[in-house]
């Protein structure tokens, strides 16, 4: 297994010749040809593998394991008493055990079906002996294909998802991309001897290549190359912004970046929600929305787009649907009409901005959060159990009919909270910051008073509450970022919490004076 290695992307833009992006338009069009039928190959070998009689019995096996594995679990929290603990614990390592061999022998199934990481490229190299076309690409092009597919794949493999739900590329995409794995054969970046010129590209082979001059890079850019210890690898990509294609090089290089900002001093608490961010520094505090500003109005754009595509498919489609509406399964539909394409890039165009809107806005937070501290404390937060569906189904007494159980899949699409952990974990590494994971299991900083030192737990539409008769007005996230930024080892630091509450309370009202001066989507948190 490789060792991994921090790693830094610079980017930079790409002027082109006519005939070199005729040439690359080529290769990404192989390029995505090459990962659906990899990917259509993959899907085969699964249904085959679905039909085994003793895969399902595997898998049966193991749905059984792990329902038993829950249920002691549960009795084990109930159970009071030592013995029977102990008994049920053994239990549990017996079950593990089980487990464990059921897994040895489905994974030896799915090698006996080609279904692993390793089998698919050495598939798509032979693919490229017989397919004059793939000839155009690198062998370790192909690879990171391959490598790709199997990733897709992987969430069908393991019951993630079904297959229908997989997306294959598509020409109309408004991007495309390859990559190398190395930076020596193949696609690949090399030093220039010319004057004024920093870089020579290398497309596949060395008779095709691009010259990069030194002004396609900024000052900072040029400072982070040269830190760099070495370039790992390089990827092409085509975007589609304004109805014109743009080309940009993306330069993977090994070490750690020199960033813009530097790393202030003191210990900052943050308490990530669905859709926002309470942070609360020594001196400072805030509350953030992590939505941006023209989402309600773009998501109208979305919908009203996606309705006349679907009218369109529908239109052009009479045989593939039922009386009812529902879609008939054994009928394939036609491609997009020309207005649905356009349609459909609009709608490209209309996700393309928001991602880039709220990449910016959280990029500035976690700068203003980094900047404020040495040490951050952030509580954990896990996005993906948040857009699970609910298990268990329970039923309105009013009107006899079960809740829904989705949850929070549309916020966490808005919103991209997980997104924002992963850039402060990476900004801080970058600068030097220490980043603590607060569990919020064991200390529930939402539920704690540390003025009484009890635990009350709340409803979630309690946003402003009082602690005690005379401290009043609390933001709920505020508070709790400032109790995540005093707790070490899983325990509350009451003598620090006591000294700076007086300094937390001042700022938090400063900042909730502000928010509710002006009506917004946190109205809701601070009214």
């Amino acid at each position: 297994m490789r060792t991994q290695t921090p790693s830094f992307v610079v980017k930079v833009k790409l002027h082109l010749q006519e005939n070199i992006k005729a040439y690359l338009n080529k290769s990404f069009h192989i390029a995505d040809s090459a990962y659906n039928e990899t990917l259509s190959f993959g899907l085969k070998r699964f249904s085959a593998m679905k039909k085994n009689e003793r895969y399902q019995e595997l898998l049966e096996r193991r749905r059984e394991a792990l329902k038993v594995h829950e249920n002691i679990k549960k009795e084990i929290k109930k159970e009071t008493e030592k013995e029977i603990k102990q008994k049920l614990k053994e239990e549990v390592k017996q079950i593990k055990t089980q487990l464990k061999e059921i897994d040895e022998n489905l994974e030896e199934i799915r090698m006996n079906y080609g279904l692993t990481k390793y089998q698919f490229s050495p598939w798509l190299l032979g693919r490229r002996k017989q397919t004059k076309a793939y000839q155009h690409l690198n062998t370790a092009e192909l690879q990171v294909i391959a490598e790709n597919a199997y990733k897709t794949l992987s969430q069908v493999i393991f019951y993630k998802t079904k297959p229908e739900k997989l997306k294959f590329r598509s020409k109309y995409s408004l991007e495309h991309s390859f990559r190398n794995n190395v930076n020596i054969t193949g696609t690949r970046l090399v030093e220039s001897k010319k004057t004024n010129v920093a870089y020579r590209l290398y497309i596949h082979k060395r008779s095709t290549f691009i010259d990069i001059p030194v002004s396609a890079f900024t000052e900072y850019q040029q400072v982070q190359l040269l830190r760099a210890d070495k370039i790992k690898y390089v990827q092409i990509v085509s975007k589609t912004i304004r109805g014109k294609q743009v080309f940009y090089l993306y330069i993977v290089c090994q070490g750690i970046p020199v960033s813009k900002i530097q790393k202030g001093e003191g210990v900052t608490g943050v308490d990530p929600g669905v859709s926002t961010v309470a942070y609360v520094s020594k001196d400072s505090c805030g509350l953030v929305d992590l939505v941006p500003k023209d989402f309600v109005r773009k998501e109208r754009l979305i919908q009203n787009l996606s309705r006349k595509i679907e009218r369109s498919r529908r239109v052009n489609n009479p045989e593939a649907y039922n009386e009812n509406g529902t879609r008939k399964q054994d009928v394939r539909l036609k491609p997009l009409s020309k207005r649905a394409k356009r349609l459909a890039i609009r709608r490209q165009t209309a996700y393309r901005k928001l991602t880039e809107e709220r990449r910016k806005r959280q990029g500035e937070l976690v700068n203003l959060i980094v900047s404020q501290s040495s040490v951050v404390k952030i509580e954990d937060l896990d996005v993906k159990s948040l857009q699970k569906r609910k298990r268990e189904t329970r039923v309105n007494p009013k009107t006899g009919r079960p809740f829904s159980k989705k949850r929070y899949g549309k916020a966490v699409f808005k919103a991209a909270p997980g997104y924002f952990r992963t850039l402060l974990l990476q900004r801080a590494n970058s600068t030097g910051c220490k980043v603590d994971i607060i569990s919020p299991k064991k200390t529930k900083p939402s539920q704690y008073n540390h003025i009484t030192g009890e635990f009350n737990k709340k409803e979630l539409k309690t946003r402003i509450y009082n602690l005690t008769d005379e401290v009043t007005d609390i933001q709920r996230d505020l508070y709790s970022a400032f109790l995540i930024a005093y707790i070490e080892n899983d325990k509350y630091l009451t003598e620090q919490l006591e000294e700076n509450f007086d300094n937390f309370y001042k700022n938090m009202k400063k900042q909730l004076r502000i928010l509710r001066e002006k009506p917004s989507r946190l109205s809701w948190y601070v009214a």
